[in-house]
């Protein structure tokens, strides 16, 4: 009986078994990614393009200022096509067709921040999910050696 070859074969089905349950467990975070909104913040002409930022971070915090202050209004969009939902800070003084305007104007740049957002936590999802499906049978790869290489030294100069 070879006990390496057989241990090795244990360590090849446990290891297929992890990689398929990491999957498993990792595929709804991958597929579709958690990501806080995307907002954006027009401050002059309707045509010049805002500046983006996420909510809920410093950027985010000093709009909701300048709107308490009465400077911005807050208007949320939705774009079923390009994106769920984002926030729009915008002058008091726009008429609401500046702001038509300054919207459908921008869209499409809007969309790709946000799918721009998605793909980069995506990526960092799959590189998460590589991480913990690979490095802990790895892991156990190297224990094993390791024991084996324990277990050889106590033999006897006699045995093969």
């Amino acid at each position: 009986m070879n006990w390496s070859r057989g241990f090795f074969r244990v360590w090849i089905l446990i290891t297929v078994l992890w990689v398929l349950v990491t999957l498993v467990f990792s595929w709804k975070e991958i597929a579709d990614p958690w990501t806080f909104e995307s907002a954006f913040l027009f401050s002059g002409d309707p045509s010049s393009r805002p500046t983006s930022f996420k909510m809920y971070s410093d950027d985010y915090d000093a709009a909701l200022k300048r709107k308490a202050a009465g400077e911005l209004v807050e208007v949320e969009i939705s774009q079923d096509t390009v994106f769920e939902k984002a926030v729009v800070f915008h002058p008091v003084k726009w008429s609401e067709q500046e702001l038509n305007t300054g919207v459908k104007t921008h869209i499409p740049w809007f969309g790709e921040i946000i799918r721009g957002e998605k793909a980069k936590a995506r990526r960092n999802n799959a590189l998460l999910a590589l991480f913990w499906g690979l490095i802990p049978p790895l892991l156990l790869l190297l224990f094993g050696v390791v024991v084996r290489w324990v277990a050889v030294g106590f033999r006897v100069k006699g045995d093969a």
